[in-house]
């Protein structure tokens, strides 16, 4: 009767882990974009005071 919940845990547990890796690579990933943007953004601001 013990082998279920260690079945369950078994297959519980790689599955959080790999919710939580994702989580995180995306986080990582996210956080570049968004400053990749804010520069682009500020450039353009930038380039766009320069024209006027």
């Amino acid at each position: 009767m013990m082998i279920m919940p260690l079945l369950a845990a078994v297959t519980i547990m790689p599955l959080l882990a790999a919710v939580t890796i994702m989580l995180l690579l995306a986080a990582v990933a996210i956080v570049p974009l968004l400053a990749a943007v804010m520069i682009a953004v500020s450039c353009h601001d930038l380039r766009s005071d320069h024209r006027f």
